[in-house]
């Protein structure tokens, strides 16, 4: 029998980014999420069964393990001893000199009830905080939390949102455009610093003139979504591709790079997925689809 000795007793981690996940809790099922990250996802399958979607995974499948995290509350787990193990962790890992950024994603991080106290466990070093939030909160509480987050320094908040009204409440479902909108006055009149944070998505896209007006002078940071596959923007009528293509360079650099991949096929088998997925996503939300542009739903039928 063989006996191996450990060769690394001290291991020393000295991360530049610092990525911290609170948890699911989430009020939104933002159109290309999943019960990965959203409470309100799982239950959605746990109430209406799973989605007849080939993904390659089971993002829109509920299992037995999921049906058991549903029933944790956030006080069952903040007892168990991983918890203060991790807790412990965070706490060592802020005190790197080659700590630069400190990520703080969910779920909705404002929905979690110990976000001020890990705040303040991690401010007090100089490292930027950025908070990760799609804003579908009550306003009320909403008001209450950033009052608290503003006895911190270095907190941003970055807004997840890529459109305006009808487009907004189909992509960020759960969430209504009157309330984000109270919420972004919220952060202003708070003197919160945000930027926008927008997955790019071929729905997106139909409605991305929108919300750059609204955005204004806010800064936009622009990502590609790609999964699901049925997401990525190619995945588009000829009509859509061509109006984009005529004006790519009016748009913010970041943005133009996605754009200019539009001209990809949509092979039949994604278009096809992305017909079921929206038919199946409407009818659990008794949402109407009419104010999409016609060429897009004509192609899409």
């Amino acid at each position: 029998m063989k006996s191996y000795l450990p060769t690394h007793v001290e291991p020393i981690t000295q991360p530049e980014k610092l990525q911290i996940i609170v948890g699911s809790d989430c009020n939104m099922t933002c159109i290309y999420c999943c019960k990965y990250y959203s409470s309100a996802w799982a239950r959605d399958i746990n109430d209406n069964g799973d989605y007849p979607i080939n993904t390659g995974d089971d993002r829109f499948i509920l299992k037995d393990m999921d049906r058991v995290i549903m029933k944790l509350s956030q006080k069952d787990i903040k007892n168990t001893r991983f918890n203060d193990i991790l807790l412990n962790e965070i706490g060592c890992l802020v005190e790197s000199s080659t700590l630069k950024e400190i990520s703080i994603i969910g779920g909705e991080p404002l929905l979690y009830l110990d976000l001020v106290p890990l705040i303040a466990k991690l401010s007090g070093y100089g490292i930027p905080i950025k908070i990760s939030s799609g804003l579908g909160v009550n306003t009320e509480r909403f008001n209450k939390e950033i009052q608290k987050l503003r006895n911190y320094e270095n907190i941003q908040v970055l807004v997840s949102a890529e459109s305006t009204g009808q487009m907004y409440e189909l992509l960020r479902n759960g969430n209504t455009w009157y309330r984000f909108e109270k919420n972004i006055e919220v952060l202003q009149q708070q003197g919160m610093p945000f930027q926008f944070v927008c997955t790019v998505t071929n729905l997106a896209l139909l409605g991305i003139d929108d919300f750059i007006d609204y955005a204004q002078d806010v800064n936009i940071i622009w990502n590609t979504c790609t999964d699901p596959d049925f997401f990525a923007v190619h995945v588009l009528d000829e009509d859509t591709k061509m109006t984009l293509a005529d004006k790519v360079n009016d748009y913010p650099q970041s943005l133009q790079e996605i754009i200019r991949t539009i001209s990809n096929p949509a092979m039949p088998v994604v278009k096809d997925k992305l017909s079921k997925y929206l038919q199946e996503f409407t009818q659990r939300r008794s949402i109407d689809l009419g104010f999409l542009p016609l060429h897009f739903r004509s192609w899409l039928a």
